[in-house]
């Protein structure tokens, strides 16, 4: 029969956090835990040039080990109402009733995940009255949302001129619908801030595009489950 070996039951008042006040017992074990990491036998293989410089060490292994124990801020999505996404798809609804056969219908989409990231751009061209469907799409490397976005709507504004000058359509109206305000104030504004290259580049497409046929600029909201956006 084995030897049943009994583990003493240490009275609390033997730890020196018996008097600790809850909110500092976690920086106090992680001060004691870098302390802990400095100790003599460890000290060998340790390089410590003088009293400052061990301080301060302590100090920032101490915070890295209480930081460690925290947990991460949860992240909330905002969820849409959905009677405020039914209003804006009925806007756009509206917008594309029109059967003019002279009119194409354009979205421009472009995302980085995560934000900076891997990135691409994507567009599409709706043509009505011939069932002329045309996507476009760029693959862009590491990037972020906001030139992802620049990129899709200059892509966009580049091939639809393409295709004007080439009479391979014969269009008076592009109405193009965007997720990003950024990428229409682009195009539409003739002094850029940010990203100057790029933006300059899309503002020289709009208006290239916008000297061959009418172009309608429509800011739509992103995941509010628009056919064309979600595209």
């Amino acid at each position: 029969m084995k030897e049943k070996v009994l583990i003493p039951n240490f009275p609390l008042t033997t730890t020196f956090l018996i008097n600790c006040t809850p909110n500092l017992v976690a920086p106090l074990l992680a001060f004691n835990y870098a302390v802990w990491k400095f100790r003599k036998p460890a000290q060998a293989s340790l390089f410590i040039e003088n009293l400052d410089w061990l301080l301060s060490k302590l100090s920032d292994h101490a915070k890295a080990e209480y930081l460690s124990t925290k947990k991460p801020a949860p992240k909330y999505r905002k969820c849409l109402d959905p009677d405020f996404i039914e209003q804006e798809t009925i806007i756009h609804n509206n917008i594309v009733s029109s059967i003019d056969i002279k009119k194409v219908f354009c979205y421009t989409d472009g995302s980085a995940s995560p934000n900076p990231g891997p990135s691409g751009a994507g567009a599409c061209i709706f043509v009505p009255h011939t069932g002329l469907l045309v996507d476009l799409g760029a693959s862009l490397g590491r990037g972020t949302n906001n030139t992802a976005e620049l990129y899709a709507l200059g892509m966009l504004l580049t091939h639809l001129t393409f295709l004007k000058k080439n009479s391979l359509v014969h269009l008076s109206t592009a109405v193009i619908f965007c997720d990003s305000q950024l990428a229409i104030r682009a195009a539409t504004t003739s002094k850029p801030k940010t990203t100057i290259t790029l933006t300059s580049s899309v503002s020289t497409a709009y208006k290239t595009l916008s000297s061959l046929l009418n172009v309608e600029l429509h800011w739509i909201r992103g995941h509010a489950h628009i056919g064309g956006n979600e595209e």
